[in-house]
Protein backbone atom coordinates (compact mmCIF):
# COMPACT_ATOMS: atom_id res chain seq x y z
CA UNK A 1 0.00 0.00 0.00
CA UNK A 2 1.19 3.51 -0.74
CA UNK A 3 0.01 6.69 0.99
CA UNK A 4 -1.10 10.00 -0.42
CA UNK A 5 -1.80 12.73 2.10
CA UNK A 6 -2.12 10.19 4.91
CA UNK A 7 -4.80 8.19 3.03
CA UNK A 8 -4.04 4.70 1.76
CA UNK A 9 -4.12 4.22 -1.98
CA UNK A 10 -3.71 1.11 -4.12
CA UNK A 11 -0.22 0.53 -5.45
CA UNK A 12 0.31 1.47 -9.07
CA UNK A 13 -2.57 3.95 -9.09
CA UNK A 14 -1.09 7.45 -8.90
CA UNK A 15 -3.34 10.50 -8.46
CA UNK A 16 -4.22 12.10 -11.76
CA UNK A 17 -1.72 14.81 -12.76
CA UNK A 18 0.92 13.78 -10.20
CA UNK A 19 3.81 14.43 -12.63
CA UNK A 20 2.63 17.96 -13.34
CA UNK A 21 2.10 18.61 -9.64
CA UNK A 22 5.64 17.52 -8.89
CA UNK A 23 6.79 19.97 -11.54
CA UNK A 24 4.67 22.71 -9.93
CA UNK A 25 6.11 21.88 -6.51
CA UNK A 26 9.66 21.96 -7.85
CA UNK A 27 9.04 25.37 -9.43
CA UNK A 28 7.65 26.61 -6.12
CA UNK A 29 10.77 25.44 -4.30
CA UNK A 30 13.11 27.11 -6.82
CA UNK A 31 11.00 30.29 -6.83
CA UNK A 32 11.01 30.47 -3.03
CA UNK A 33 14.79 30.02 -2.86
CA UNK A 34 15.31 32.65 -5.59
CA UNK A 35 13.13 35.11 -3.70
CA UNK A 36 15.17 34.53 -0.53
CA UNK A 37 18.44 35.24 -2.37
CA UNK A 38 17.07 38.20 -4.33
CA UNK A 39 15.50 39.84 -1.26
CA UNK A 40 18.69 39.40 0.73
CA UNK A 41 20.94 40.93 -1.92
CA UNK A 42 18.71 43.67 -3.33
CA UNK A 43 16.97 44.90 -0.18
CA UNK A 44 19.51 44.19 2.52
CA UNK A 45 22.78 44.78 0.73
CA UNK A 46 21.63 47.24 -1.96
CA UNK A 47 18.57 48.51 -0.11
CA UNK A 48 20.26 51.58 1.35
CA UNK A 49 20.09 53.36 -1.99
CA UNK A 50 16.54 52.28 -2.80
CA UNK A 51 14.59 52.85 0.42
CA UNK A 52 16.91 53.62 3.24
CA UNK A 53 18.30 51.19 5.75
CA UNK A 54 15.16 50.51 7.86
CA UNK A 55 12.67 50.28 4.99
CA UNK A 56 14.96 48.03 2.98
CA UNK A 57 15.43 45.81 6.01
CA UNK A 58 11.67 45.42 6.61
CA UNK A 59 10.88 44.68 2.93
CA UNK A 60 13.81 42.28 2.67
CA UNK A 61 12.74 40.35 5.76
CA UNK A 62 9.14 40.16 4.55
CA UNK A 63 10.20 38.71 1.20
CA UNK A 64 12.66 36.40 2.94
CA UNK A 65 9.79 34.97 5.03
CA UNK A 66 7.46 34.60 2.03
CA UNK A 67 10.19 32.81 0.10
CA UNK A 68 10.79 30.46 3.00
CA UNK A 69 7.11 29.58 3.32
CA UNK A 70 6.85 28.98 -0.42
CA UNK A 71 9.86 26.66 -0.45
CA UNK A 72 8.47 24.76 2.56
CA UNK A 73 4.97 24.46 1.05
CA UNK A 74 6.39 22.93 -2.13
CA UNK A 75 6.76 19.60 -0.31
CA UNK A 76 2.99 19.41 0.26
CA UNK A 77 2.41 19.97 -3.47
CA UNK A 78 4.98 17.33 -4.48
CA UNK A 79 3.36 14.81 -2.09
CA UNK A 80 -0.16 15.93 -3.09
CA UNK A 81 -1.22 16.32 0.53
CA UNK A 82 -4.89 16.93 1.22
CA UNK A 83 -5.56 20.53 2.27
CA UNK A 84 -2.28 21.88 0.84
CA UNK A 85 -3.89 23.48 -2.22
CA UNK A 86 -5.08 26.79 -0.76
CA UNK A 87 -1.77 27.80 0.84
CA UNK A 88 0.16 26.66 -2.24
CA UNK A 89 -1.95 28.84 -4.55
CA UNK A 90 -1.64 31.93 -2.34
CA UNK A 91 2.11 31.57 -1.85
CA UNK A 92 2.76 30.84 -5.54
CA UNK A 93 0.96 33.97 -6.71
CA UNK A 94 2.46 36.10 -3.94
CA UNK A 95 5.99 34.87 -4.69
CA UNK A 96 5.56 35.61 -8.39
CA UNK A 97 4.51 39.19 -7.59
CA UNK A 98 7.42 39.63 -5.19
CA UNK A 99 9.85 38.36 -7.82
CA UNK A 100 8.52 40.91 -10.32
CA UNK A 101 9.00 43.63 -7.71
CA UNK A 102 12.58 42.44 -7.10
CA UNK A 103 13.20 42.50 -10.85
CA UNK A 104 11.98 46.11 -11.15
CA UNK A 105 14.20 47.16 -8.26
CA UNK A 106 17.18 45.33 -9.79
CA UNK A 107 16.70 47.13 -13.11
CA UNK A 108 16.41 50.43 -11.23
CA UNK A 109 19.66 49.82 -9.38
CA UNK A 110 21.41 48.82 -12.63
CA UNK A 111 20.14 51.96 -14.38
CA UNK A 112 21.21 54.37 -11.64
CA UNK A 113 24.28 52.70 -10.12
CA UNK A 114 25.76 50.98 -13.11
CA UNK A 115 26.50 47.32 -13.72
CA UNK A 116 26.46 44.86 -10.82
CA UNK A 117 26.82 41.25 -11.81
CA UNK A 118 24.51 39.83 -9.15
CA UNK A 119 21.89 42.55 -9.54
CA UNK A 120 21.83 41.94 -13.29
CA UNK A 121 21.36 38.21 -12.76
CA UNK A 122 18.40 38.85 -10.46
CA UNK A 123 17.00 41.46 -12.87
CA UNK A 124 16.57 38.82 -15.58
CA UNK A 125 16.04 35.61 -13.58
CA UNK A 126 13.25 36.98 -11.37
CA UNK A 127 10.74 37.75 -14.17
CA UNK A 128 11.52 34.41 -15.83
CA UNK A 129 10.86 32.62 -12.54
CA UNK A 130 7.68 34.66 -12.02
CA UNK A 131 6.41 33.44 -15.40
CA UNK A 132 7.21 29.83 -14.44
CA UNK A 133 5.36 30.30 -11.15
CA UNK A 134 2.37 31.53 -13.15
CA UNK A 135 2.48 28.20 -14.98
CA UNK A 136 2.75 26.46 -11.59
CA UNK A 137 -0.34 28.33 -10.35
CA UNK A 138 -2.23 27.26 -13.48
CA UNK A 139 -1.30 23.62 -12.85
CA UNK A 140 -2.47 23.91 -9.27
CA UNK A 141 -5.77 25.45 -10.37
CA UNK A 142 -6.44 22.67 -12.88
CA UNK A 143 -5.43 19.90 -10.43
CA UNK A 144 -7.37 21.29 -7.46
CA UNK A 145 -9.38 18.08 -7.00
CA UNK A 146 -6.20 16.07 -6.44
CA UNK A 147 -5.87 17.81 -3.04
CA UNK A 148 -9.45 16.97 -2.02
CA UNK A 149 -10.53 13.73 -0.29
CA UNK A 150 -11.87 11.11 -2.67
CA UNK A 151 -15.53 10.14 -2.77
CA UNK A 152 -14.69 6.91 -0.99
CA UNK A 153 -12.88 8.78 1.78
CA UNK A 154 -15.84 11.15 2.22
CA UNK A 155 -18.24 8.22 2.47
CA UNK A 156 -15.99 6.53 5.03
CA UNK A 157 -15.88 9.69 7.14
CA UNK A 158 -19.67 10.05 6.97
CA UNK A 159 -20.12 6.43 8.03
CA UNK A 160 -17.77 7.02 10.95
CA UNK A 161 -19.72 10.11 12.00
CA UNK A 162 -23.00 8.29 11.61
CA UNK A 163 -21.70 5.46 13.80
CA UNK A 164 -21.77 7.75 16.86
CA UNK A 165 -25.08 6.45 18.19
CA UNK A 166 -24.31 6.38 21.91
CA UNK A 167 -23.79 9.25 24.33
CA UNK A 168 -22.79 8.97 27.96
CA UNK A 169 -22.36 11.25 30.95
CA UNK A 170 -19.24 13.41 31.25
CA UNK A 171 -18.31 12.09 34.68
CA UNK A 172 -18.81 8.90 36.65
CA UNK A 173 -21.94 9.17 38.84
CA UNK A 174 -20.18 7.34 41.69
CA UNK A 175 -16.53 8.44 41.89
CA UNK A 176 -16.97 11.69 39.87
CA UNK A 177 -13.97 10.95 37.63
CA UNK A 178 -14.11 12.43 34.13
CA UNK A 179 -15.13 9.83 31.52
CA UNK A 180 -15.22 9.81 27.73
CA UNK A 181 -18.29 9.47 25.55
CA UNK A 182 -17.58 5.94 24.30
CA UNK A 183 -16.70 4.34 27.65
CA UNK A 184 -19.09 1.68 28.93
CA UNK A 185 -17.79 1.46 32.49
CA UNK A 186 -15.73 3.76 34.68
CA UNK A 187 -12.11 2.54 34.72
CA UNK A 188 -11.63 3.89 38.25
CA UNK A 189 -14.49 2.31 40.15
CA UNK A 190 -16.09 -0.09 37.66
CA UNK A 191 -19.48 1.63 37.71
CA UNK A 192 -21.51 1.02 34.55
CA UNK A 193 -22.01 4.43 32.99
CA UNK A 194 -25.48 5.59 31.92
CA UNK A 195 -25.57 5.40 28.12
CA UNK A 196 -28.08 7.32 26.06
CA UNK A 197 -29.22 6.79 22.48
CA UNK A 198 -27.83 9.64 20.40
CA UNK A 199 -31.02 9.62 18.31
CA UNK A 200 -33.84 9.63 20.87
CA UNK A 201 -31.96 10.36 24.12
CA UNK A 202 -33.43 7.38 26.01
CA UNK A 203 -31.28 5.34 28.43
CA UNK A 204 -29.92 2.17 26.80
CA UNK A 205 -29.96 -1.20 28.60
CA UNK A 206 -26.54 -2.88 28.95
CA UNK A 207 -25.10 -4.77 25.96
CA UNK A 208 -27.79 -4.05 23.36
CA UNK A 209 -27.24 -3.76 19.60
CA UNK A 210 -30.24 -1.54 18.91
CA UNK A 211 -32.09 1.10 20.90
CA UNK A 212 -35.33 -0.42 22.29
CA UNK A 213 -37.12 2.93 21.89
CA UNK A 214 -36.27 4.00 18.33
CA UNK A 215 -34.42 1.03 16.82
CA UNK A 216 -31.19 2.94 16.13
CA UNK A 217 -28.17 0.68 15.74
CA UNK A 218 -25.78 1.04 18.67
CA UNK A 219 -22.25 1.48 17.38
CA UNK A 220 -19.29 0.24 19.37
CA UNK A 221 -16.03 2.12 19.72
CA UNK A 222 -13.26 0.85 17.46
CA UNK A 223 -10.74 2.98 19.38
CA UNK A 224 -11.40 1.02 22.59
CA UNK A 225 -10.73 -2.29 20.85
CA UNK A 226 -7.53 -0.96 19.27
CA UNK A 227 -6.37 0.20 22.70
CA UNK A 228 -7.06 -3.25 24.15
CA UNK A 229 -5.16 -4.91 21.32
CA UNK A 230 -2.12 -2.65 21.83
CA UNK A 231 -2.08 -3.19 25.59
CA UNK A 232 -2.42 -6.97 25.19
CA UNK A 233 0.66 -6.98 22.98
CA UNK A 234 2.48 -4.92 25.62
CA UNK A 235 1.62 -7.36 28.43
CA UNK A 236 3.05 -10.25 26.40
CA UNK A 237 6.47 -8.60 26.17
CA UNK A 238 9.20 -9.56 28.63
CA UNK A 239 9.57 -7.17 31.56
CA UNK A 240 10.16 -7.00 35.30
CA UNK A 241 7.28 -8.35 37.45
CA UNK A 242 6.25 -4.92 38.73
CA UNK A 243 6.17 -3.53 35.19
CA UNK A 244 4.00 -6.42 34.07
CA UNK A 245 1.70 -5.78 37.03
CA UNK A 246 1.21 -2.16 35.95
CA UNK A 247 0.63 -3.21 32.34
CA UNK A 248 -2.09 -5.68 33.35
CA UNK A 249 -3.73 -3.01 35.49
CA UNK A 250 -3.82 -0.68 32.48
CA UNK A 251 -5.25 -3.49 30.36
CA UNK A 252 -7.95 -4.07 32.99
CA UNK A 253 -8.94 -0.40 32.78
CA UNK A 254 -9.10 -0.65 28.98
CA UNK A 255 -11.38 -3.68 29.25
CA UNK A 256 -13.63 -1.75 31.64
CA UNK A 257 -13.93 1.16 29.21
CA UNK A 258 -15.20 -1.35 26.64
CA UNK A 259 -17.56 -2.99 29.15
CA UNK A 260 -15.70 -6.34 29.19
CA UNK A 261 -15.91 -6.95 32.93
CA UNK A 262 -14.80 -10.61 32.97
CA UNK A 263 -11.63 -9.77 31.04
CA UNK A 264 -11.05 -6.78 33.33
CA UNK A 265 -11.31 -9.00 36.42
CA UNK A 266 -8.89 -11.53 34.94
CA UNK A 267 -6.39 -8.76 34.11
CA UNK A 268 -6.56 -7.45 37.68
CA UNK A 269 -5.89 -10.99 38.96
CA UNK A 270 -2.73 -11.08 36.85
CA UNK A 271 -1.76 -7.62 38.10
CA UNK A 272 -2.10 -8.95 41.68
CA UNK A 273 -0.03 -12.01 40.79
CA UNK A 274 2.93 -10.02 39.45
CA UNK A 275 3.25 -7.42 42.22
CA UNK A 276 4.99 -8.08 45.52
CA UNK A 277 3.52 -5.08 47.35
CA UNK A 278 0.56 -5.80 49.62
CA UNK A 279 -0.91 -2.34 49.30
CA UNK A 280 -0.96 -2.59 45.50
CA UNK A 281 -2.63 -5.99 45.79
CA UNK A 282 -5.19 -4.47 48.14
CA UNK A 283 -5.80 -1.61 45.71
CA UNK A 284 -6.43 -4.02 42.82
CA UNK A 285 -8.74 -6.09 45.01
CA UNK A 286 -10.83 -3.04 45.87
CA UNK A 287 -11.10 -2.23 42.15
CA UNK A 288 -12.23 -5.80 41.48
CA UNK A 289 -14.75 -5.57 44.33
CA UNK A 290 -16.13 -2.37 42.81
CA UNK A 291 -16.67 -4.19 39.52
CA UNK A 292 -18.28 -7.21 41.19
CA UNK A 293 -20.54 -4.96 43.25
CA UNK A 294 -21.66 -3.11 40.11
CA UNK A 295 -22.42 -6.47 38.49
CA UNK A 296 -24.57 -7.56 41.45
CA UNK A 297 -22.05 -10.09 42.78
CA UNK A 298 -21.97 -8.74 46.32
CA UNK A 299 -20.81 -11.90 48.13
CA UNK A 300 -17.74 -12.22 45.88
CA UNK A 301 -17.02 -8.52 46.35
CA UNK A 302 -17.23 -8.85 50.15
CA UNK A 303 -14.79 -11.77 50.16
CA UNK A 304 -12.29 -9.74 48.13
CA UNK A 305 -12.66 -6.78 50.47
CA UNK A 306 -11.96 -8.98 53.50
CA UNK A 307 -8.78 -10.15 51.77
CA UNK A 308 -7.87 -6.55 50.93
CA UNK A 309 -8.29 -5.49 54.56
CA UNK A 310 -6.11 -8.38 55.69
CA UNK A 311 -3.34 -7.13 53.40
CA UNK A 312 -3.89 -3.46 54.27
CA UNK A 313 -5.20 -3.17 57.86
CA UNK A 314 -4.81 0.62 57.78
CA UNK A 315 -7.35 0.63 54.91
CA UNK A 316 -5.51 3.09 52.67
CA UNK A 317 -7.42 1.74 49.66
CA UNK A 318 -10.95 2.33 51.04
CA UNK A 319 -12.03 -1.28 51.34
CA UNK A 320 -14.00 -0.73 54.55
CA UNK A 321 -16.17 2.03 53.07
CA UNK A 322 -17.11 -0.16 50.11
CA UNK A 323 -17.78 -3.13 52.37
CA UNK A 324 -20.12 -1.02 54.51
CA UNK A 325 -21.95 0.17 51.41
CA UNK A 326 -22.39 -3.40 50.18
CA UNK A 327 -23.65 -4.54 53.58
CA UNK A 328 -26.62 -2.19 53.31
CA UNK A 329 -27.16 -2.51 49.56
CA UNK A 330 -30.47 -4.29 50.21
CA UNK A 331 -31.69 -1.19 52.01
CA UNK A 332 -30.71 0.92 49.00
CA UNK A 333 -32.67 -1.43 46.73
CA UNK A 334 -35.66 -1.22 49.06
CA UNK A 335 -35.48 2.60 48.93
CA UNK A 336 -35.52 2.55 45.12
CA UNK A 337 -38.40 0.07 45.04
CA UNK A 338 -40.43 2.20 47.47
CA UNK A 339 -39.83 5.27 45.32
CA UNK A 340 -40.94 3.45 42.15
CA UNK A 341 -44.13 2.37 43.93
CA UNK A 342 -44.85 6.00 44.81
CA UNK A 343 -44.13 5.73 48.52
CA UNK A 344 -41.69 8.65 48.66
CA UNK A 345 -41.89 8.98 52.44
CA UNK A 346 -40.74 5.38 52.94
CA UNK A 347 -38.13 5.78 50.19
CA UNK A 348 -36.69 8.88 51.88
CA UNK A 349 -36.58 7.14 55.25
CA UNK A 350 -34.72 4.14 53.84
CA UNK A 351 -32.38 6.39 51.83
CA UNK A 352 -31.46 8.40 54.94
CA UNK A 353 -30.78 5.19 56.89
CA UNK A 354 -28.62 3.92 54.03
CA UNK A 355 -26.69 7.21 53.71
CA UNK A 356 -25.98 7.23 57.45
CA UNK A 357 -23.71 4.23 56.78
CA UNK A 358 -22.89 4.75 53.09
CA UNK A 359 -21.53 8.27 53.52
CA UNK A 360 -19.85 8.21 50.10
CA UNK A 361 -23.19 7.43 48.40
CA UNK A 362 -21.64 4.37 46.73
CA UNK A 363 -25.05 2.78 46.25
CA UNK A 364 -26.34 5.84 44.42
CA UNK A 365 -29.57 6.53 46.31
CA UNK A 366 -28.51 10.01 47.38
CA UNK A 367 -30.73 11.59 44.73
CA UNK A 368 -33.81 10.58 46.77
CA UNK A 369 -32.52 12.69 49.64
CA UNK A 370 -31.46 15.37 47.14
CA UNK A 371 -35.03 15.66 45.87
CA UNK A 372 -36.22 16.40 49.41
CA UNK A 373 -33.44 18.97 49.88
CA UNK A 374 -34.45 20.76 46.67
CA UNK A 375 -38.01 21.08 48.01
CA UNK A 376 -36.62 22.36 51.31
CA UNK A 377 -34.43 24.91 49.52
CA UNK A 378 -37.38 26.10 47.44
CA UNK A 379 -39.49 26.60 50.57
CA UNK A 380 -36.63 28.46 52.24
CA UNK A 381 -36.29 30.72 49.22
CA UNK A 382 -40.01 31.52 49.25
CA UNK A 383 -39.77 32.26 52.96
CA UNK A 384 -36.94 34.78 52.20
CA UNK A 385 -34.32 32.79 54.11
CA UNK A 386 -30.73 34.08 53.84
CA UNK A 387 -29.29 33.24 50.45
CA UNK A 388 -26.19 31.56 51.89
CA UNK A 389 -28.36 29.15 53.91
CA UNK A 390 -30.35 28.18 50.82
CA UNK A 391 -27.14 27.67 48.86
CA UNK A 392 -25.73 25.45 51.60
CA UNK A 393 -28.77 23.16 51.32
CA UNK A 394 -28.44 23.09 47.54
CA UNK A 395 -24.73 22.30 47.71
CA UNK A 396 -25.54 19.17 49.70
CA UNK A 397 -28.31 18.32 47.21
CA UNK A 398 -25.86 18.62 44.31
CA UNK A 399 -23.36 16.36 46.10
CA UNK A 400 -26.00 13.68 46.59
CA UNK A 401 -27.26 13.90 43.00
CA UNK A 402 -24.21 13.65 40.70
CA UNK A 403 -26.29 12.30 37.78
CA UNK A 404 -28.65 15.30 37.73
CA UNK A 405 -31.93 13.47 38.33
CA UNK A 406 -33.26 16.37 40.40
CA UNK A 407 -33.31 20.15 39.87
CA UNK A 408 -30.51 20.70 42.39
CA UNK A 409 -27.90 22.03 39.96
CA UNK A 410 -30.43 24.08 38.00
CA UNK A 411 -31.78 25.76 41.12
CA UNK A 412 -28.27 26.28 42.49
CA UNK A 413 -27.27 28.16 39.33
CA UNK A 414 -30.47 30.21 39.29
CA UNK A 415 -29.91 31.40 42.85
CA UNK A 416 -26.26 32.31 42.27
CA UNK A 417 -25.93 33.15 38.54
CA UNK A 418 -22.79 35.25 39.05
CA UNK A 419 -21.04 32.69 41.21
CA UNK A 420 -19.30 29.65 39.83
CA UNK A 421 -21.14 26.60 41.04
CA UNK A 422 -18.91 24.81 43.49
CA UNK A 423 -19.02 21.07 43.18
CA UNK A 424 -18.76 19.37 46.51
CA UNK A 425 -16.57 16.41 45.70
CA UNK A 426 -17.30 13.01 47.15
CA UNK A 427 -14.24 11.86 49.13
CA UNK A 428 -12.17 9.57 46.95
CA UNK A 429 -10.81 6.24 48.09
CA UNK A 430 -7.19 6.63 49.05
CA UNK A 431 -4.67 4.67 47.07
CA UNK A 432 -0.93 4.39 46.99
CA UNK A 433 -0.99 2.96 43.50
CA UNK A 434 -0.59 5.31 40.54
Amino acid sequence: MAKRGGVKKKQGVAPKGTVFLKLAGTLMFIGGCLLILASFYIFLIKGTYAFGTLTGLVIGLLMFIIGGFTAASSLGVIKVEQGAWRNAMILTVLTALMLLFCSSMAFGITYTKGNDQFVEIFAWSCPVMAALLAVSALILWIAKQAFMPSEEEVKTALRRMGAVTVRTVSECPKCREIVEKDWVQCPQCGTRLPQLCANCGKILPPKVDTCPSCGTHVGRSEAAQRNISNLKELTEQQAQPESRSVRYARLAEAYLKAGETDNALESYRKAIHYTEFDRKRSNFMVKMANILNSEGRESEATQLLDAALALDPSDETGALALKSAISIKDKAKAALEAYEKGDKTRALQLAEEELAVDKMNLNGVGWIKSEQLVIKARDMSIAKAPNNEVLAVLDEAVRLDPTGRTDAVKMRVELAPKQKTQRTKIPKMKSSYK
